[in-house]
C-alpha cells in the first residue's frame, strides 16, 4: 500500500516526519517504506518535536492495549472506574470480554495504523493458520468531524478520506485460546493493512484524480458528484481539488459474505466484504443546478483488495445489506436496510425534490399528489440478482466481478401492505412478544426501477418508487425472477 510522501504537504515538514520515524524505529517498527506510516504521521500533524516525543512514547502495537471501552455498567460517580486507558466495570453478566485491538495502535511490521470509529465487521479464515478480521470506520471526512488520513488507491492516482476498511490478521491457534489466558492480543497479530487498494466507480472505471469542480468526467467517485462528474459535495471550501481527495461517505454497518456459503454453487462466487455509504451533505445550490447521483453499496473483493461500486440496488444510502439464502444456484439475494436519502440540509433535499417534480407531468405523482423527500419512506426490501449477466440482463458475463456475483443484473422488491395496516413504529412500540413471532400481511412487489448500467442523477433513482401506489399484477408478486 502506498500513501503520499510524508515530507510534503498536507503531511508534516521533513523534520517532524523524521522525528516520528525515528521514534517508531525505537518501537521496533520495521516499515520498508515510510509511506505505510500515514496514520502515525497524520496524527502527529501540527505537533512540536517535544510533543511528538511525548506522544510517540505512548504508542502501542496492535493488540497492545488491554483496557476495554465496553462497560458492564455506567461509571456514574465511582471515580475508581474513570481512568484513562483502563477498563471500567468489567463484571459482564454474560461472559468475559477482551480487547483484540484499539484505534491508535500500529502494526509492528508495516507501521500501518487503523483509523476511525469501528462499525461493520466480519472475520474469515485467510488460510489454515490465519484468521482475517475486517472492520470499517464510520468516518466522515471533511463533511463532519474532521478528515481521516488519505487512503491512496489505484496506484497512487488518487485518494479517499472519510471511511476506511482495515484488516488485521491473527494467528488462528493463539486466537482459539485467547479467552483462556490473560495475555494481550499483541502476540497474535501477524499483519494489518487497508482492505481497499483499488476502487472502481459506477461506470466500472477506476476512480481517477479529481479535476475542477465543474469538470465533466467519467472516472469520478459518484458519491461526490452528479452524473456528469461535477463535484457537488458540501466540502468544496475545505477539500481542495489540489489535495486530490474523494470521500467515502460514512461506511456504516457491513457484512462479510463468504462465497458459496450455503453449498456448492449457492450464493456468491467470491468472498466479498459488502459495505455501504450511509449519509452525506451536499451543496444545495450546486445540487439544484446540476443534480447529485447519491450513495451506493460497494462490494470489496477480499482476494484482490478491490472495491466495486454497486448500482443495482439504487443510490439512496444504506445502513446495511446482508446476503440471504435464495436456495438457487442461479441467483443471489440480499436484504436491504437504509434511510433512502439521508443527504443533508433541508435546502439540499428541497432542491432534489424540485428536480424530481420537474421530470413529471404537472410536477405530480401519478395519483396527482406531490412528491416529497423520500428519506424514511421505504419498506423492507430485498434484492434478487442473476449471476452471470451484465447490467442489461441480456449479455452473458461470467467473468467480470459484479456480473459473476449477481450484482450487475437484478431487481429490487419492496414489501407492500394493504391500506390501513398498522404503522411500522406503532407495530414495534410497546409490543412485547416474548419470542413469539408475528405476521404482517403483504407482498414483496418488484419496483418499476431497474439498474441498466447507466449512471443517472438521484431524481431518477429507485428511492422514489415507494411513493407510488402499488398495483399487484400476478407477474410482480413472485420473489424470484422466473426463467
Amino acid at each position: 500500500m502506498n500513501i503520499p510522501d510524508v515530507t510534503h504537504p498536507p503531511f508534516l515538514p521533513f523534520l517532524a516526519a523524521q522525528v516520528v520515524l525515528t521514534l517508531l524505529a525505537a518501537h521496533a517498527v520495521h516499515a520498508a517504506d515510510p509511506h505505510t506510516l500515514a496514520g502515525v504521521i497524520t496524527a502527529a500533524d501540527g505537533m512540536s518535536s517535544a510533543d511528538l516525543t511525548t506522544k510517540a512514547a505512548t504508542l502501542k502495537p496492535l493488540g497492545g492495549n488491554t483496557g476495554l471501552l465496553a462497560e458492564a455498567s455506567d461509571a456514574g460517580t465511582d471515580a475508581s472506574l474513570i481512568v484513562d486507558g483502563a477498563s471500567g466495570d468489567t463484571a459482564f453478566p454474560h461472559g468475559a470480554l477482551k480487547t483484540l485491538m484499539t484505534v491508535g495502535e500500529y502494526d509492528k511490521t508495516s507501521g500501518y495504523m487503523p483509523v476511525g470509529v469501528p462499525d461493520g465487521m466480519g472475520a474469515m479464515l485467510k488460510d489454515a493458520d490465519t484468521v482475517r478480521f475486517v472492520w470499517q470506520a464510520e468516518s466522515y471526512g471533511h463533511i463532519s468531524g474532521g478528515k481521516s488520513y488519505p487512503m491512496k488507491v489505484n496506484g497512487d492516482i488518487t485518494s479517499f478520506t472519510g471511511s476506511h476498511i482495515a484488516y488485521v490478521d491473527y494467528d488462528r491457534t493463539k486466537l482459539g485460546s485467547f479467552m483462556e489466558n490473560t495475555d494481550s492480543a499483541e502476540g497474535m497479530v501477524k499483519g494489518a493493512g487497508e482492505l481497499i487498494e483499488h476502487a472502481y466507480n459506477l461506470k466500472g472505471l477506476k476512480v481517477g484524480a479529481r479535476g475542477g469542480v465543474d469538470t465533466t468526467a467519467t472516472n469520478v467517485h459518484f458519491g461526490d458528484t452528479n452524473a456528469d462528474g461535477h463535484y457537488v459535495s458540501s466540502d468544496t471550501a475545505n477539500n481542495a481539488v489540489a489535495d486530490n481527495t474523494w470521500t467515502y461517505h460514512s461506511f456504516c454497518s457491513a457484512h462479510l459474505e463468504e462465497k458459496e456459503q450455503w453449498g456448492t454453487g449457492i450464493g456468491l462466487a467470491d468472498d466479498i466484504f459488502l459495505t455501504v455509504e450511509e449519509w452525506s451533505d451536499y451543496d444545495a445550490a450546486r445540487v439544484e443546478a446540476k443534480g447529485v447521483v447519491g450513495l451506493t453499496a460497494h462490494a470489496v473483493d477480499m482476494a484482490t483488495k478491490t472495491a466495486y461500486a454497486v448500482g443495482a440496488m439504487g443510490a439512496g444510502g444504506y445502513e446495511k445489506i446482508v446476503e440471504v439464502n435464495c436456495g438457487h444456484a442461479d441467483y443471489v439475494c440480499f436484504a436491504i436496510s437504509g434511510y433512502n436519502g439521508n443527504f443533508g440540509s433541508a435546502a439540499a433535499t428541497a432542491a432534489m425534490v424540485a428536480r424530481k417534480k420537474a421530470q413529471t407531468s404537472g410536477n405530480k405523482r401519478a395519483d396527482g399528489t406531490d412528491f416529497v423527500w423520500p428519506q424514511n419512506i421505504v419498506p423492507a426490501r430485498v434484492y434478487v440478482g442473476v449471476k452471470g449477466y451484465a447490467a442489461d440482463c441480456t449479455t452473458v458475463d461470467t467473468t467480470t466481478f459484479l456480473a459473476k456475483n449477481g450484482l450487475a443484473c437484478g431487481e429490487v422488491y419492496g414489501f407492500a401492505v394493504p391500506s390501513g395496516t398498522t404503522d411500522r413504529d406503532a407495530w414495534h412500540k410497546g409490543n412485547v412478544r416474548d419470542g413469539v413471532g408475528d405476521t404482517v400481511a403483504g407482498v414483496f412487489s418488484r419496483t418499476s426501477w431497474k439498474w441498466n448500467g447507466v449512471v443517472t442523477n438521484f431524481d431518477e433513482d429507485e428511492s422514489w418508487q415507494y411513493q407510488v401506489r402499488i398495483v399487484f399484477p400476478k407477474s410482480q408478486r413472485c420473489l424470484l425472477m422466473q426463467d
